[in-house]
């Protein structure tokens, strides 16, 4: 009895509720017409005393049951949901982290052949600087010097090292420019 009354749960609890209660109504026929009708078998009334609360009762937890996995049901769908909207936003995160990484990246690598290129002019260039056989030392616009060749190095070994000291303290011992100073015409002058 309880194993084909649970089972009509299985389509819901309200339609289970329906179809226990169709059961139930077919079970009363059958006891109440079972000796009038001869392809009916007749039952005691000890086993439909029996049988009616049993069945009620099984009736009760079976859509007690459903009705409880219905609703854990809907809870692990409402939470799937969100579980799946949460997935979605890190997934769009993680795309536009990646995109980020990847500028990042092509930034970097840019930066890196830039400063290479850097490296190999300012190379280039002190080379050519060191071929020139005449002093030769390269200021920075405020009469600091850059850099040196090794035969200004040479000639002033007294006031080493000359970068980063002004020009005209280290090749002429004063604290002022020189008046009229070529590097400052030049600049000025474009």
């Amino acid at each position: 009895m309880t194993y084909p009354l649970i089972t009509l749960f299985l389509v819901g609890a309200k339609r289970g509720a329906w179809m226990s209660l169709l059961l139930l109504t077919a079970a009363f026929a059958v006891f109440l017409l079972g000796g009038r009708i001869s392809w009916l078998t007749e039952y005691s009334r000890d086993l439909m005393i029996r049988f009616i609360p049993a069945y009620i009762i099984v009736s009760l937890i079976a859509y007690a049951m459903e009705k409880a996995r219905e609703t854990v049901q809907s809870r692990l769908e409402t939470s799937n949901l969100e579980l799946q909207e949460a997935l979605d936003d890190v997934q769009q995160w993680t795309a536009a982290l990646s995109k980020t990484n990847r500028e990042l990246q092509s930034e970097i690598s840019e930066r890196l052949r830039a400063e290479k290129a850097l490296q190999e002019s300012e190379s280039f260039f002190e080379n050519v600087i060191e071929s020139i056989q005449d002093g030769i030392s390269v200021l920075n616009p405020d009469l600091t010097i850059r850099h040196t060749n090794g035969v200004m190095r040479r000639w002033y070994a007294e006031n080493a090292p000359l970068v980063g000291k002004k020009c005209y303290e280290c090749y002429h011992n004063k604290h002022q420019p020189c008046d009229p100073c070529p590097t400052v015409r030049s600049l000025q002058s474009g």
